[in-house]
């Protein structure tokens, strides 16, 4: 049998594991939030922007002309304006994956650790 001391000692033991349980599932909720705000927010501006590129594609546009080439510059007459209004739509489109893709690795990271010390 055990006796008082060592009963202190597991309960303490066991708390302290309790809290740290508690504060992973904390972080993991901020961090999970944070990563979806963040996903959220990307894509915001990539829709916002997808919704002003034909106004300002008007805008700048000065002749109806038609651009055979397939390149950026059939969103606008200026080819400088289209490799611009792409080069943001593909900037914020990485930012959007690339967040996604750090917070899947992060969660296997994650798993691969708790299941780790589970074993």
């Amino acid at each position: 049998m055990r006796n008082k001391e060592e009963r202190a000692a597991l309960i303490r033991q066991r708390t302290a594991e309790l809290k740290a349980e508690e504060a992973r599932k904390k972080y993991r909720i901020k961090m999970g939030l944070l990563g979806g705000g963040c996903t959220a927010v990307c894509l915001a501006i990539l829709i916002e922007l997808a919704a002003i590129l034909p106004q300002a594609a008007v805008r700048f546009q000065g002749n109806m002309a038609i651009h055979p080439s397939g390149t950026a510059t059939m969103l606008t007459d200026s080819g400088v304006l289209g490799y611009v209004m792409m080069g943001i739509l593909s900037f914020f489109l990485g930012v959007c994956v690339t967040v996604l893709l750090h917070v899947l690795h992060r969660r296997e990271q994650r798993r691969k650790k708790e299941s780790g010390q589970d074993e």
